[in-house]
């Protein structure tokens, strides 16, 4: 028979799970369930369900459901929805959120705080050390003028390939960094004309990115720049 254990971290939700027991992330917690886990998240717990995992909320816990995943929110709970396939069983004061991000490139801006000045707005782009993109190695950033995406096709519409991809923020251009590159990455903020981008409505997979054909760098900053220090220049 499977026993209740309270977690606060990862490792000792991941040994919960190997052991066979039911794992409560209570109080701080900040943890991930994936594949077929089973959790119980209460106090202020924060979890992410994944794949086919089952988490019962309760309190005032944050759960962001992705994939399959089954959640019965209870008492204050609030879940972030991320897919279309998840379920979600609310009781009480229960929160479910399920973004509806918008076409316009503009309406983005405005979801995100972003400023838009005479139909341009500032983004960020994580470079190689020798300013070149990560994907294709051949998109020079720190060539000067305006850097154009040679693959651009305005009508294309799925999220990745054919433009230069930019995000919303410096934290979140650091999250299409790979962990061996971490160290060495370089950090831009770039300008770009909203009527050269494209973004996903819906709920994409990259919200926190739209396509541009083209931009200008507006400046390099150190690797952990945030987004409180680009508020206050």
């Amino acid at each position: 028979m499977a026993n209740y254990v309270n977690v606060t971290t990862q490792a000792e939700l991941d040994a919960t799970l190997a052991a066979g027991n039911i794992p409560v992330a209570c109080d701080s917690a900040h943890v991930e369930a994936c594949g077929s886990a089973h959790v119980v998240a209460c106090g202020s717990a924060h979890v992410v369900a994944c794949d086919s995992a089952h988490v019962v909320a309760r309190d005032s816990a944050h759960v962001v459901a992705r994939g399959s995943a089954y959640v019965v929110a209870r008492d204050f709970v609030s879940v972030h929805c991320l897919s279309r396939a998840a379920k979600i069983v609310k009781h009480g004061k229960a929160a479910v959120i399920r973004p509806n991000y918008p076409r316009s490139p503009a309406k983005w801006c405005a979801l995100k705080g972003i400023a838009v000045v005479r139909g341009k707005a500032n983004l960020w782009k994580a470079v190689n050390t020798d300013g070149k993109d990560f994907y294709t190695c051949n998109i020079d950033y720190m060539a000067g003028g305006e850097i154009v995406a040679p693959d651009w096709d305005a009508k294309y519409a799925d999220e990745c390939g054919h433009g230069l991809h930019l995000a919303d923020s410096p934290s979140a251009a650091r999250g299409f960094v790979a962990a061996s590159n971490l160290s060495t990455f370089r950090l831009l903020e770039v300008s770009v004309r909203l009527a050269d981008c494209r973004c996903f409505p819906g709920l994409p997979s990259y919200p926190q990115k739209l396509r541009a054909r083209a931009c200008r760098v507006v400046r390099e900053v150190p690797r952990d720049y945030t987004e409180e220090q680009s508020h206050g220049d």
